[in-house]
């Protein structure tokens, strides 16, 4: 089976919209300029347990999110920031009994910056896509299976990626929007594994899909 990393697939990403910018010549200069959004999003397999230890099969844990944002537009160009709280759906376990870690659950907050490319496509709405970054803040738990590593963590990190989102007009002012956001990064160790299991220190892994939905109400 042929394996993609994260980087070719987001460079893929990246050439294919601005294909699409190249070949669509209705696309126009966004109009709105000022704008405050509210989203809900789902986040999987939050945490990335899997990709630290592979030698592992979990059951990956799953996060919904409650959000807002602000979107400035200006042009061809956009700003997009916010925040965004998490809330757990379920919590990653370990199918297998030889794993010394037993399930994790993560809670976070992420701070979101995207800038990039904004259009106008007809008159049904906007489509943007940009680079960006987000500063994470985060707790858990991680229950052992076996005794003295279950603990509480706490962590904080930097994440880099991409957006890419689609705005679609409602009303005057009001736009229903959908967005997809890839960010890559991780904390430093927050927990030290046992070496009877050839474990690594365990770190917060940010990196993911997010998805959302959300209306966006433009001030200006």
């Amino acid at each position: 089976m042929v394996q993609i990393k994260h980087s070719d697939m987001i460079k893929r990403i990246i050439i294919y919209m601005f294909a699409i910018i190249i070949c669509f010549p209705v696309l126009l200069p966004a109009e709105n300029y000022v704008g405050i959004g509210a989203h809900l999003g789902f986040h999987h397999n939050v945490g990335n347990l899997d990709s630290q230890y592979a030698d592992i099969e979990i059951d990956p844990q799953n996060n919904y999110f409650l959000g807002f944002s602000f979107k400035t537009n200006f042009l061809f160009l956009f700003a997009r920031f916010g925040a965004d709280t998490t809330f757990l759906i379920n919590r990653s376990e370990t199918l297998e009994s030889s794993g010394e870690i037993a399930s994790a659950k993560i809670h976070y907050i992420s701070l979101p910056l995207f800038v990039g490319l904004n259009y106008k496509v007809l008159d049904l709405g906007n489509f943007y896509m940009g680079p960006g970054l987000s500063y994470f803040v985060a707790r858990g738990h991680i229950s052992s299976a076996s005794p003295g590593l279950s603990d509480d963590v706490s962590a904080t990190g930097w994440g880099f990626g991409f957006t890419a989102g689609i705005e679609y007009n409602l009303a005057l002012k009001l736009d229903f929007y959908f967005e997809w956001e890839y960010l890559n990064g991780k904390s430093e160790p927050v927990l030290q594994g046992s070496s009877a299991y050839n474990w690594k220190d365990l770190y917060v892994d940010f990196t993911g899909h997010r998805l959302m939905l959300g209306v966006r109400y433009y001030l200006l």
